[in-house]
């Protein structure tokens, strides 16, 4: 806790054992009660002694543990920080057992002792308005105990509440009590990793008093949080759901881009699910995919839905497809038509639609601060510069955190100074500008396309590096934008003289040598171009990446890598004698959809193109995913 230790003086008239050092600007001594030996009259003895034997102290501060004061009004847990304040009629310092207790128990209190002093009562005011703008370093000091083993939220295990007329049953522990029962195990399977984050204070706080759970009360809580994409919403949430886990039973990340997808990814979360709570057909769906998908998801919304199964969250992740109004996605859904009926529970919904709002508690998340967009910037450079030269392009970058990390990244990969960064900037803002009009050209929304004109940037150094990766990237827009791995290419090039050919036409070696497609992804990763998924060997890209891969290819990439996008999904469908059968074509299935997405939007598809098509469609809904595609040709 010490910024800085001191030694101690040689000469101690009590048998106080005396800790000194200095916190801030304030020196300070410490001091704990004596093992064993707990409780008001050995604290307010040692105080005693401490204040004869030090006559110099300003103030004083008692720091202790307690149980927890859970309630739906101040929620207090074990671990949770409190400080003492002047409250209503009471002085902040509360004597807990002066008073009388009447008739049932009742209990009155009859007096109050002194408030604290008034330099700490200021610096607590001080303290709240750095906090509300995000400028104190609680979370950064705190964090430091997670550090040590001791203190980790891994050994001390969850923070289970019972009511408190619950008996429990039998041992030391609670692993009896029938709540350790809809327990499931915490996982961020397939979720791009966030390494580092920007700690949004006012954003947490706002998702922790809207979906925290909140002892007795028992309704379900929503929150939407909307913008643009590259804003940061699932970043956000993914550091929502690791710092509190633990105050939840259960909390299941699903995949919102689709209703397929989304479906995929409540059966993944059946396996969860404790033996014997739903029909075993479903826990074992994701491994074997025999059954009914949509049993499946009927089965796991029903276990949410049991009365006393309370404490979950589900996170809806990138519901994008708009679902109605006169311009709705024809491959939109209802998302409300997979929330639980029951009146429990936390739902948390990331979305670009703004019309979601109205769905429940909602936040439209919008660019960083300025003090967020700096620390964003020196997390990812972590190269030093002009102060001036640096608050220029982070004006230029305007608080948008996908622009700002590529802006670090090619800097810090790059070499390249700030001040030619920004005249490289400006040189592809204006071609850019040039060509606004081009049919296509997306992501309109963004200020000053600031987004678009770095990636530029960054592609261009990436293809004077490597041929190969920025050519990886251009095939990837045809594909889905989550999950490829080397697999996806190595037997697609196997299986097939032309789709060899071709793969080491357009992307040399690669697809053939897991050295160099490694090397490759690790080219695009240096420049924020794509990220590891967590806990698989796979790799996934931003989605506003994965649109602006898309449309600044010209006619002739996407004439190539749409047809190679499609032969390659096709060949890479294993035999079904194959054990990993039912796990590759689930794996397999986006990039299917997407790759027919990608040809379509290619309006000037050949014949041979449109049979490929057909094809992969037609084996899709031979078993309800798809089967082998052998017959297409580039």
């Amino acid at each position: 806790m010490l910024d800085e230790d001191d030694d101690p003086p040689q000469y101690n008239s009590n048998c106080d054992l005396y800790t000194f050092g200095r916190i801030g600007d304030h020196n300070v001594v410490l001091t704990c009660l004596p093992a064993g030996r707990m409780g008001p009259q050995s604290a307010a003895t040692i105080a005693a002694r401490m204040t004869s034997e030090f006559t110099s102290i300003r103030f004083g501060l008692m720091v202790g543990i307690g149980g927890g004061v859970p309630s739906a009004g101040s929620d207090i847990r074990l671990g949770d920080v409190v400080i003492s304040q002047p409250f209503q009629q009471h002085g902040g310092v509360v004597q807990y057992d002066f008073g009388k207790t009447g008739a049932g128990g009742h209990k009155t209190r009859t007096g109050w002792l002194n408030a604290p002093p008034t330099v700490l009562l200021n610096a607590v005011s001080q303290l709240r308005a750095l906090h509300c703008r995000g400028q104190d370093n609680l979370a950064t000091n705190l964090s430091i105990f997670n550090r040590l083993e001791n203190f980790s939220r891994n050994t001390v295990g969850p923070d289970i509440l019972f009511e408190a007329t619950y008996n429990h049953i039998r041992g030391a522990t609670c692993e009896q009590c029938n709540i350790g029962s809809y327990q499931t195990p915490f996982s961020l399977l397939g979720v791009p990793k966030v390494k580092e984050f920007v700690d949004r204070p006012s954003d947490i706080a706002e998702l922790e008093q809207a979906l925290l759970p909140q002892g007795q009360y028992r309704r379900q809580k929503v929150f939407v949080l909307y913008g643009l994409g590259g804003m940061g919403k699932t970043q956000l949430a993914v550091e929502f759901a690791r710092r509190h886990c633990q105050r939840f039973s259960s909390v299941f990340w699903l995949d919102g881009r689709t209703e397929d997808s989304l479906k995929q990814s409540i059966a993944t979360c059946a396996s969860r699910i404790p033996e014997g709570q739903i029909a075993a057909s479903s826990r074992t769906y994701s491994a074997t995919s025999n059954g009914d998908i949509n049993a499946v998801v009927r089965d796991v919304i029903r276990w949410l839905c049991l009365p006393d199964n309370t404490d979950w969250l589900i996170i809806f992740d990138n519901v994008d497809r708009d679902s109605q109004g006169r311009d709705a996605d024809p491959d939109g859904y209802n998302v409300t038509g997979y929330f639980p009926g029951a009146d429990h529970g936390s739902v948390l919904i990331t979305t670009r639609l703004a019309n979601l709002e109205q769905l429940g508690v909602s936040r439209r998340l919008g660019k960083l601060s300025k003090d967020q967009t700096q620390a964003m910037f020196q997390q990812r450079y972590g190269g030093s510069c002009d102060a001036a030269e640096r608050e220029a392009l982070l004006k230029l970058l305007d608080g948008l955190p996908l622009a700002i990390a590529q802006a670090a990244s090619y800097l810090r990969q790059s070499g390249t100074g700030v001040r030619k960064y920004i005249e490289l900037y400006e040189q592809r803002w204006k071609d850019l500008m040039e060509s606004q009009d081009r049919a296509g050209t997306p992501l309109l929304d963004y200020p000053e396309r600031s987004v678009w004109t770095t990636w530029i940037i960054s592609y261009h150094a990436i293809r004077a590096k490597s041929i190969a990766a920025a050519n990886l990237l251009l095939l990837w827009a045809c594909l889905d934008n989550k999950d490829v791995w080397y697999g996806l290419l190595a037997e697609a090039g196997k299986k097939s003289t032309d789709v060899a050919n071709s793969l080491s036409e357009w992307l040399p070696d690669i697809a053939s040598n897991e050295v160099k497609f490694f090397g490759a992804i690790q080219l695009l990763r240096s420049y924020s171009l794509v990220e590891d998924v967590q806990d698989l060997e796979s790799y996934t890209t931003h989605p506003v990446v994965h649109r602006w891969a898309f449309h600044m290819q010209d006619e002739e990439q996407q004439a190539v890598f749409t047809r190679l996008a499609v032969v390659v999904v096709g060949w890479a469908v294993p035999d079904r004698s194959e054990k990993e059968h039912a796990t590759v074509q689930r794996r397999l299935l986006p990039h299917a959809q997407r790759a027919v997405d990608a040809e379509v939007r290619w309006k000037q598809a050949d014949a041979s193109r449109a049979v490929g098509k057909t094809d992969v469609l037609a084996d899709a809904e031979a078993d309800g995913t798809h089967t082998q595609s052998k017959d297409i040709s580039i």
